[in-house]
């Protein structure tokens, strides 16, 4: 994810240099990438919440709130980038 979203964003950042504030939107991308793969065991695909989640995963109350909390931190990630595209926009 975070590969693809930052490379995505830095043509335009190169082409005007007044979209600076885009380093504030990838850094939001770089935390939802580790959410998603690289948090010392506590991202969506260690939890079973990756795109191959189970049954049996969405039926564990346990794993089911803590993968629900996770998706919920993503989603503040993107609240964030919103607000910083709305201020710089």
């Amino acid at each position: 994810m975070e590969a693809v979203a930052t490379a995505s964003l830095t043509k335009p950042q190169e082409l005007n240099p007044d979209f600076a504030w885009l380093d504030e939107v990838k850094e939001q991308y770089r935390k939802m990438a580790n959410m998603w793969n690289n948090d010392n065991g506590n991202d969506l695909e260690a939890l079973g919440g990756g795109f191959n989640v189970t049954l049996e995963v969405l039926q564990d109350k346990e794993k089911r709130t803590k993968i629900a909390a996770v998706i919920r931190k993503c989603a503040d990630c993107m609240d964030e980038v919103v607000r910083i595209v709305r201020e710089y926009i």
